[in-house]
């Protein structure tokens, strides 16, 4: 969050142009050049703080405005969550299935339970390198705590070259597998491996599966016609697997920017009860500002009510059109204080609905973040994600390692493979 700038804070810190001149002064002494014009960025730099500094009185007029409307709204959250549901918003908000100005804490843990993560890295296709490939790498932990503690970890590569793995074909379409396409690629493999290692376990200890990120692929709703519908079907599978193998499932967001129960909070200013159009907004069409306008740069975290360490929030249903692809995998979430920030948890409706399943998962990832301050990690990001991210990072070294493997082999067998001008000339000094 941030506060007002108030003089003398910043006593001995130089002015950012001059501090700048001798950061750059010091990188040429290195024998580095910085890439851009100095003067041209501090003065710039100046200009951002100084518009932050005159904004924020009236950012923290609307923050108190847009935390009254949430507290109305809690207040009355039955009736708000039900107006929300039926109207016809234009923004996508989330109704809460508790009452969302408590806190709820967590239930004593189990003796002994396992917590499986997955992570994932790709390696983009690009067509100045030697040939033609992309490399999805999965990382995990399987960590089980209690009488018998073990950390098993570990990665596993795919690397797919073939015409037909480089492109999805969609009613006769050939779409090149890129940047979010290759995204939703990268999370079925993530899923399909965490499916893989929670159904080795033998089901004696509780065990939950945890995703880094939201279980909810946007892919699916910007691009759906980009993706060929036996890829959505796997997707959905490997939430079946995990259900029915008896395990829970949720994911880990930190420093979340969701809106939605920011969104909720807009019943409590709207100036059209009970219909909530906003496309006929009364108050816009008088004023040309709606009447919710405080509450249009707020996010979640910065509305919920203060939360001890390691409860929750009361748990919000998401009324994202998306949800509808998900069938009975819908996602719910709540909130955590994690220690240093609010986290986002989202798990599914299976989850959502079991008060033991759900009391359970809270349990498992507040212990988690309680332990998440260890080997210089920040505390409260929990560990096995933070192995899993480990295990599953492609550093540039792997990337170049994989190249000379490639140039390597290929000249071994006779085929002489070559980078484009473009690429051979990052590797040369500029004149």
């Amino acid at each position: 969050m941030c506060r007002p700038v108030v003089p003398g804070d910043c006593r001995g810190v130089p002015a950012s142009v001059d501090y700048l001149e001798q950061v750059s002064a010091q990188e040429e002494t290195n024998g580095r050049v910085m890439g851009f014009d100095i003067r041209t960025l501090g003065s710039q730099v100046d200009a951002m703080v100084s518009h932050l500094v005159e904004q924020s009185p009236r950012t923290l007029e609307r923050r108190r405005q847009a935390r009254n409307a949430y507290a109305q709204a809690a207040g009355r959250w039955q009736q708000a969550a039900r107006t929300v549901e039926e109207s016809t918003m234009s923004f996508v908000a989330a109704v809460p299935y508790e009452d969302p100005s408590r806190s709820y804490a967590p239930r004593q843990l189990p003796a002994d339970y396992l917590i499986v993560a997955t992570d994932g890295s790709q390696i983009e296709p690009e067509r100045h390198d030697l040939a033609l490939y992309l490399l999805i790498n999965v990382g995990w932990a399987l960590l089980r705590y209690g009488s018998h503690a073990v950390a098993q970890l570990g990665s596993e590569p795919t690397l797919r070259f073939r015409d037909e793995e480089l492109e999805y074909h969609v009613n006769g379409r050939r779409i090149p597998i890129r940047e979010e396409l290759l995204a939703t690629l990268r999370s079925l493999f993530e899923r399909k491996k965490l499916a893989d290692l929670l159904l080795t376990l033998d089901g004696t200890h509780p065990a939950l599966g945890l995703v880094d990120g939201s279980l909810l692929d946007l892919t699916l709703s910007n691009r759906r016609q980009e993706l060929p519908p036996t890829l959505i079907q796997e997707l959905l599978s490997h939430f079946d697997r995990v259900r029915d193998g008896g395990c829970l499932l949720a994911s880990y967001i930190s420093c979340p920017a969701s809106r939605e129960v920011a969104n909720f909070a807009r019943w409590a200013l709207c100036s059209d009860l009970p219909k909530m159009a906003c496309r006929d907004c009364s108050s816009q069409r008088l004023r040309g500002v709606p009447d919710c306008h405080p509450l249009d740069s707020q996010i979640d975290t910065a509305l919920l009510p203060a939360l001890p360490p390691y409860h929750r929030s009361a748990l919000f249903s998401p009324l994202q059109r998306l949800q509808e692809r998900y069938g009975q995998h819908r996602i719910s979430c709540f909130y955590l204080n994690a220690g240093p920030e609010l986290a986002r948890i989202e798990v599914p409706l299976w989850v959502a609905q079991d008060p033991d399943r759900l009391a359970l998962t809270h349990s498992i990832i507040a212990d988690q973040c309680r332990r998440g301050g260890y080997r210089g990690a920040r505390p409260g990001y929990p560990p096995a994600l933070i192995e899993a991210h480990e295990q599953a990072v492609v550093t540039i070294q792997d990337r170049q390692v994989l190249e000379m493997l490639l140039e390597r082999r290929s000249a071994q067998q006779g085929l002489v493979l070559q980078r484009s001008a473009k690429a051979i000339s990052k590797h040369m000094k500029a004149v």
